[in-house]
């Protein structure tokens, strides 16, 4: 696992800005209580929620890219996930099933994410030392990812054979 820089995951992990921090105009003093000032903060509320929305699905695609770039295993599954879906797709299975081919496929590669992203928090909190714990709260996470992978092959298995051997039949 790469770690672009201490600095870089330190800065990811900042605390989030408090909800309930007043805006800066309550800072001049002299606040008027009126309705009208209630419907502004109200505004400043909802449009507060959707920036604060729309950052945080920034920040989840900033993660995913960085997965991506930075990490084989998240590579291999998109690709593996993607062959699957495709095949799915090519072999004409139903669409209940092609669907249940795209969460599984999802939920792999959503556990190699959760995983990558224990490892990084390891990785940093550790630093250069060898500690045992640490050692093994990584060997569990990888172990889930591998329970969550044969999982998806079993029930793949099981979706792709009997279309496949119907295909071959024909």
């Amino acid at each position: 696992m790469r770690i672009t820089s201490k600095k870089a995951m330190e800065s990811m992990l900042q605390p989030p800005i408090d909800p309930t921090d007043k805006p800066p105009y309550y800072l001049s003093g002299g606040i008027d209580e009126s309705p009208a000032w209630e419907l502004i903060e109200t505004r400043h509320r909802i449009v507060s929620r959707r920036s604060s929305f729309a950052r945080s699905l920034g920040y989840a695609l900033e993660g995913i890219g960085f997965a991506f770039r930075n990490e084989r295993n998240v590579r291999i599954h998109c690709i593996l996930g993607s062959i699957a879906i495709t095949a799915a797709c090519v072999l004409q299975l139903p669409l209940h099933q092609v669907v249940l081919v795209a969460v599984l496929s999802l939920l792999v590669l959503c556990a190699e994410l959760m995983n990558t992203a224990i490892e990084s928090m390891l990785d940093l909190h550790a630093g250069e030392t060898f500690d045992p714990t640490v050692k093994h709260i990584k060997d569990i996470a990888a172990g889930s990812v591998l329970i969550v992978s044969i999982g998806a092959t079993v029930l793949g298995t099981s979706i792709f054979l009997p279309a496949l051997i119907h295909s071959a039949a024909r």
